[in-house]
């Protein structure tokens, strides 16, 4: 069991347009907590929102602030990753080539 946790959303965009809510640097700010695990579940690979808007602004700001950031790792190219997506591709594309279930 998690003693505390949240739920925000990372990387707004810079049109102007409203965007999700909250805002992870906000939530981090008003946590009231010294350390903070991020899981960016939104994501199954490392790429700019996660190594910049993650591992640099988020840290940037949570340092300047006293509190420990870390993140959970992405899945990438694990191996087990890879084998669930192929099954589930598997899956589909028989489904698609025999939708009778018919041998």
């Amino acid at each position: 069991r998690l003693p505390d946790w949240e739920f925000a959303f990372q990387s707004a965009s810079a049109t102007g347009e409203p965007w999700l809510g909250p805002d992870l640097l906000d939530a981090i700010e008003h946590s009231g907590a010294r350390k903070v695990l991020v899981c960016p579940i939104g994501f199954v690979a490392d790429h700019l929102e996660i190594l910049y808007d993650l591992d640099v602004e988020a840290q940037a700001f949570a340092a300047s602030r006293g509190i420990e950031i870390r993140r959970t790792a992405s899945f990438n190219r694990r191996p087990e990753f890879i084998a669930a997506l192929a099954a589930v591709v598997e899956g589909a594309l028989t489904a698609a080539t025999n939708p009778a279930g018919r041998i």
